[in-house]
């Protein structure tokens, strides 16, 4: 996605602004919408945009699995907010979607709010405390993309070995550093009620749940990243490969590589 830094913008056309408008689309300030690339502005329609939007190529056809179909690419009845958009988006029917920057291919369908912001701030949970083993406190262990079980295991129980733990705490303040609003590339999010401060790795799937925020998931080509129907997680990180499912209720919480938790578990200040 830095690449799209190098993407030169243009301005709609008085004749594309009359078009849009036709199809139902309205904007606070036109001249704030930006487009790049070849944009076939017949799949606009009923779009509301806010503040500064930015669109790649919008034509041919993307793969949306919750159809089993390609679909042409297109945007309707949905609302962008201060957001840049990467080619191919297959956007349907989404409430609020704003404060991203969203890769190539993504597709969204009946959603509530997808928001790269969160009510209290926040680092899309990296440097979130997890007190692990003693609930009073004194083993926390800081959530970092980077964080695997045996980093965990030494951070936890070897907490007498300080410069370790200053360590780690030095990189975890590195890795805070630039963090920005980001969903990758292939990502598909359905029928999700809210999204709020969650970096999103390429790949990832998110199909039905209830609220995810103050988070990052981490995905890769070949180890998607899932997560489910009912699940609420706060403060969080998903490793790549991580599946989380069917109700689960998360808060800072670190799910590692390939896990799998499903059936209502419920879980508080868990590596």
């Amino acid at each position: 996605m830095d690449q799209r830094e190098e993407i030169e913008w243009r301005q709609l056309t008085e004749a594309e602004v009359q078009q849009l408008e036709r199809q139902g689309c309205t904007a606070t300030d036109w001249s704030e919408v930006q487009l790049s690339g070849s944009v076939d502005m017949t799949r606009l329609t009923s779009v509301t945009f806010v503040g500064y939007v930015r669109l790649g190529s919008i034509g041919g056809t993307v793969d949306v699995e919750a159809l089993h179909c390609g679909m042409p690419s297109q945007i309707s009845r949905t609302t962008l907010h201060d957001v840049t958009i990467g080619n191919s988006p297959f956007i349907q029917d989404v409430g609020f979607l704003g404060h991203y920057t969203v890769g190539d291919h993504f597709v969204a369908m009946r959603c509530g709010r997808i928001t790269g912001q969160t009510d209290g701030g926040g680092h899309f949970g990296i440097g979130e405390q997890v007190s692990v083993v003693n609930e009073g406190g004194g083993r926390e262990v800081l959530l970092s993309a980077h964080l695997n079980s045996n980093i965990a295991w030494c951070l936890a129980m070897h907490r007498y070995v300080p410069g370790l733990v200053r360590g780690y705490e030095r990189l975890v303040a590195k890795e805070m550093e630039g963090l920005e609003a980001e969903i990758g590339d292939d990502v598909s999010i359905l029928g999700t009620h809210t999204i709020g401060g969650v970096r999103i790795g390429s790949g990832t799937t998110i199909d039905g749940a209830v609220e995810l925020s103050n988070g990052t998931i981490v995905s890769a080509p070949g180890q998607s990243t899932k997560v489910g129907p009912g699940v609420t997680a706060r403060s969080f990180v998903f490793a790549e490969g991580a599946e989380v499912t069917d109700g689960a209720q998360l808060t800072r919480c670190f799910v590692g590589q390939c896990a799998t938790v499903a059936d209502g578990y419920s879980g508080e200040d868990i590596l």
